[in-house]
């Protein structure tokens, strides 16, 4: 167990868990603000074991694999109206017969965790970029070697662990954590401190998780608002490596015309590139 006397945000997901993709500028937000006080780790919950046999019935999605894919293009595109990260729909074939799973991307990442805890998380987030923006059918052992080749990772160490049953025990212990804390939406969080512990379901805002860091912490753990220069906004994007602006906006807390001047400027100096992203744009880092 880690120390108990820092914070800790504990997200419950999946890799193609599109609220768990939208989750992904609150937790960096957070990661802004509160610095080294705060850790975030993920546990894998296995959204999908068989789209044949799954069931969502407030967004109709399940069955047949290829109609299922439909339907998930539907409730993503959806989705992003109201989260602002960006998607590919009209390619998504991310389902079918011989892959109806999302647990090979699950268990590629607690297969990357055995190599280094950096580059598995580093895995996690082009795993759900693969997935939500290039429509990649990232349940295929081919695609998830490459990705995690790009990241750093051994992919032969990878693709070791994936079938030596090392990673599928480590999944296998998510999914018990996942059960025990009676987890039915993703994505669920953990925040916990001092031996103390509170649950947030589903989707939460910036704000939603400091009120409850509040709750648990008092004044032990404080945030502050990073400055929203070009300096510091293109610290943020190399840290990264590849960001998308509602990003920046959220961790800055800069609203969208201020957010675009900077990144304009940043590109002017080519120091960043900006790019076509589904129905958004990612930001990546050039030196």
């Amino acid at each position: 167990m880690k120390n108990n006397n820092k914070l800790e945000i504990i997200e419950f997901t999946d890799p193609v868990c599109t609220w768990c993709w939208a989750s992904e500028p609150v937790l960096r937000a957070l990661k802004a603000r509160y610095g080294d006080q705060v850790d975030i780790s993920f546990i894998m919950s296995g959204l999908v074991e068989d789209m044949r046999t799954f069931e969502d019935i407030d967004h109709a999605i399940g069955g047949d694999p290829s109609e299922a894919n439909a339907q998930i293009a539907q409730h993503w595109l959806e989705a992003s109206a109201h989260h602002g990260m960006p998607v590919t729909t009209n390619t998504l074939e991310l389902f079918s017969e011989e892959y109806p799973s999302s647990y090979p991307q699950n268990i590629a990442y607690k297969a990357a965790e055995f190599e280094d805890q950096r580059l598995a998380d580093a895995f996690l987030r082009k795993i759900r970029e693969a997935t939500a923006v290039s429509a990649k059918q990232t349940n295929r052992d081919e695609v998830l070697l490459s990705l995690a080749k790009k990241v750093g990772l051994n992919a032969d160490k990878l693709l070791t662990h994936c079938t030596d049953g090392t990673a599928q025990a480590a999944f296998e212990m998510d999914l018990a954590t996942t059960k025990a804390y009676k987890v039915d939406l993703l994505p669920t969080f953990i925040v916990r401190y001092n031996g103390k512990e509170t649950i947030l379901k589903n989707y939460q805002l910036v704000e939603d998780f400091e009120q409850a860091i509040q709750a648990l912490c008092g004044n032990e753990i404080s945030a502050s608002t990073p400055t929203g220069s070009t300096e510091n906004i293109l610290q943020f994007i190399r840290t990264y490596g590849r960001v998308v602006p509602l990003e920046i906006m959220m961790a800055f807390d800069l609203d969208e015309k201020e957010t675009m001047k900077r990144l304009h400027s940043l590109e002017q100096e080519k120091l960043i590139k900006q790019k076509k992203a589904g129905n958004g744009i990612f930001v990546d880092a050039l030196t």
